[in-house]
C-alpha cells in the first residue's frame, strides 16, 4: 500500500503550506490528474444530458437556514456578514441547484432535469481530523442533482447506478459493493421529514438494488438528514475498501423551498431531488488513487503516458507531432545517456519510456506510431 501523502510530496502532485491549514496546493501533475478526471466527467455527464452549472460560492445566510444546513451543520460552516447582511461559504452545493431550478417555470416536460456541478465547498473541520487529502478544509464535490415525479425515480437511480460503475471501473476499480444508508432511532433530532416519506424512499432504493440483482448492505443511523442514501465503497488492488459515490433520495427540500413543476392536468407538484455524486470530493479521490496505485495510474489518468529521452544526434520534432494527434501526453527529456533519462523519468513519476536515438528502437516507434496514424485516419 502506498502513502499518498508521500507520494504527493515526492512527485509534485499535491503540497501544503502552514499558511493554509487543511487547504491543498495542486502542483503540476495534481493539476494534470485533477484535469484528466474531470474530462472523463465530463464526458459521461454530457452522454446522459446532464446541464452543467458554477453556483456561488456564498449565498445568504436565511438560505442556509431554509435549506435545514444551518441548523445541523452551524460549526462547520464558515460566515461573515457585508452590508448588514449575512452569509455564509457553502458547505454543500444543493441550494444552488435549487435557485436554479426555481429560475424559471417547470413542467413534466422537463422532467427529468439533471444539473451537475464541480462545485468548490468548505467546512470547519478541527485540525484532529485532518488528513492528508483524505480529510481537507476545501475541496470540490461532482455534484449533481436530479429533480424528477415520483414514477421516475427507480429508472433514474438505475441510470446513476449504471454510471458510477462505469466511471470507478475507468480509474481501475473493478470490485465494488453497496450500502443502503437508513435512520436510526433519533429520527427527530437528526433528519427531515415524516415517517412515511423515508419509508417510500428506503423502499425505492432497495426495489432498484434487488431488480438489478446487486447485493447490498444495510447501515441503520448512517443516512443524511434530509433522505435516504446508496453508497458505493470500491475496492482497491491492495483490498483496501473506499466509500465514493453516493445517491441521496430527498422527498424534503423541495418542500422546504417550495420548488414546484406543473403536471400533465395542470396541477403544482412538488419534485423530488436526487443528490448524487460519482468520485465524492476530486481531492479525496485522487488520494485513493495514489494510495491504490502510487504514480502508475491507470492510462486516462497519468499525468503523462510516458517520456520521450531524446538521444544526442537526433530530431524527434515529427515523432512528437504524431503522438500530439493521437492525443498521447509525454515529457520530453533530452539527455546524453539513457540510464539518466531514466532516472530523471522516475524522479518525475513517469513509469513508462520511450528512448529515441536508438536506430532499431527508433524504428520500431515510428511504425507503431504510422500504423497507429494511420488507422486514425481510415
Amino acid at each position: 500500500m502506498f502513502d499518498h501523502k508521500e507520494i504527493g510530496k515526492r512527485f509534485n502532485v499535491f503540497a501544503f503550506n502552514e499558511a493554509a491549514p487543511g487547504l491543498p496546493f495542486l502542483l503540476g501533475n495534481g493539476v494534470k490528474i485533477k484535469n484528466n478526471l474531470i474530462d472523463i466527467w465530463r464526458k459521461i455527464h454530457e452522454r446522459n444530458d446532464y446541464i452543467e452549472i458554477e453556483s456561488p460560492m456564498m449565498l445568504d445566510l436565511e438560505l442556509w437556514k431554509k435549506s435545514g444546513h444551518f441548523n445541523l451543520y452551524h460549526d462547520l460552516m464558515y460566515y461573515f456578514s457585508s452590508e448588514h447582511r449575512d452569509f455564509a461559504i457553502k458547505p454543500m452545493n444543493c441550494p444552488g441547484a435549487i435557485l436554479e431550478f426555481a429560475r424559471e417555470k417547470r413542467s413534466f416536460k422537463h422532467l427529468p432535469l439533471r444539473i451537475c456541478e464541480l462545485g468548490r465547498v468548505h467546512r470547519k473541520e478541527h485540525s484532529g481530523s485532518l488528513s492528508g487529502m483524505l480529510r481537507l478544509r476545501s475541496f470540490i464535490v461532482d455534484d449533481a442533482h436530479i429533480f424528477l415525479s415520483e414514477n421516475q425515480i427507480e429508472d433514474e437511480v438505475k441510470s446513476i447506478v449504471e454510471m458510477a460503475m462505469s466511471l470507478m471501473y475507468r480509474c481501475g476499480f473493478k470490485k465494488y459493493s453497496f450500502e443502503l444508508s437508513v435512520r436510526g432511532n433519533d429520527k427527530k433530532e437528526k433528519y427531515l421529514g415524516d415517517d412515511q416519506v423515508w419509508k417510500q424512499a428506503e423502499s425505492s432504493i432497495a426495489k432498484v438494488l434487488d431488480e438489478l440483482g446487486l447485493p447490498y448492505s444495510v447501515g441503520v443511523g448512517e443516512a443524511k438528514f434530509y433522505g435516504p442514501s446508496l453508497d458505493l465503497h470500491i475496492e482497491d488492488s491492495k483490498g483496501k475498501k473506499w466509500q465514493c459515490s453516493s445517491i441521496q433520495l430527498d422527498f424534503n427540500l423541495a418542500q422546504r423551498f417550495n420548488i414546484s413543476y406543473f403536471d400533465e392536468d395542470g396541477s403544482k407538484r412538488n419534485p423530488v431531488i436526487i443528490h448524487r455524486c460519482l468520485y465524492g470530493a476530486i481531492e479525496r479521490f485522487i488520494a485513493i488513487l495514489l494510495e491504490s496505485y502510487g504514480m502508475r495510474l491507470p492510462a486516462e489518468l497519468r499525468p503523462y503516458h510516458f517520456s520521450l529521452i531524446e538521444l544526442p544526434g537526433v530530431d524527434s520534432g515529427a515523432f512528437q507531432s504524431g503522438l500530439r494527434k493521437l492525443g498521447y501526453r509525454y515529457k520530453l527529456i533530452k539527455v546524453k545517456r539513457v540510464g539518466e533519462g531514466i532516472k530523471k523519468s522516475h524522479q518525475l513519476g513517469i513509469v513508462d519510456q520511450i528512448v529515441f536515438g536508438d536506430k532499431e528502437l527508433e524504428k520500431e516507434a515510428r511504425e507503431i506510431l504510422n500504423d497507429q496514424l494511420n488507422l486514425d485516419n481510415a
